[in-house]
């Protein structure tokens, strides 16, 4: 049984929709369990590309329902990008948020922290991979975005709220299996692939592996091709 547009992944916090510089930006910045939202600053512009690999092979999955999104407003960066140097893979820790329901897409969200003792700042372009179980790179997308500054000394936080500092974030849209290329009927035309890893780069730095991604799951089920790098942003304390 596959997803259909009244169907959804498994359980995740509600979303935050933002409203960007030309138009509504659906941004993924998190909703705790409380109610208490996190706020996401929109950059001026996102472009992304999408690049494949041979077919994936893994079988169909059967997701369920999340929550429904809510809306927030854009505060103010109180870290200048001035001055400071870039970040590279060793200063950066990226996890997986959860994912969402996107108007005929899946939307997915991953936050990043500074753990290194000094302020940097993430440069573009930001490049997201998807591997396979024999670590391959199955599907990749890349997205040009403004710097961003992240604080220093930052941990990852357990739940989906920024208790202090500047984080960021970065959004992977993916089609439905509704709207996918060669779908018929809202069947895939081939096997959803679900990663086996997933790693993030920015600019010329190396590439992160992103932690706790639902391995063998039922969030990440991809269906067609095709994934961008839809919005790449800063979050702050909401």
């Amino acid at each position: 049984m596959r997803a259909t547009d009244g169907e959804a992944r498994e359980s995740t916090p509600a979303l935050t929709l933002v409203a960007g510089l030309s138009g509504v930006v659906l941004v993924l910045a998190l909703v705790s369990c409380s109610g208490s939202a996190t706020k996401a600053i929109s950059p001026a512009t996102l472009t992304s590309t999408s690049t494949t690999s041979a077919p994936p092979t893994t079988g169909a999955v059967t997701p369920t329902t999340v929550a429904p999104m809510t809306t927030t407003t854009v505060p103010t960066a109180t870290l200048s990008t001035a001055g400071l140097v870039a970040c590279n893979e060793n200063e950066l820790e990226a996890e997986y948020k959860g994912v969402q329901g996107a108007v005929g897409n899946w939307a997915a969200g991953f936050w990043l922290v500074d753990t290194s003792p000094h302020a940097c700042v993430l440069q573009s372009p930001a490049r997201l991979d998807l591997l396979n179980s024999a670590g391959g790179v199955q599907l990749s997308a890349t997205g040009s975005f403004m710097s961003i500054a992240l604080s220093a000394d930052t941990s990852m936080p357990p739940d989906n709220t920024v208790p202090s500092g500047q984080l960021a974030i970065l959004s992977m849209f993916w089609p439905n299996d509704w709207d996918a290329e060669g779908a018929v009927n809202g069947r895939c035309p081939s096997p959803d692939f679900v990663p086996a890893a997933i790693q993030i780069s920015f600019g010329s730095s190396g590439a992160v592996n992103v932690r706790n991604i639902p391995i063998g799951g039922r969030q990440l089920a991809i269906c067609g091709q095709h994934i961008s790098v839809e919005y790449v942003g800063l979050l702050t304390p909401g």
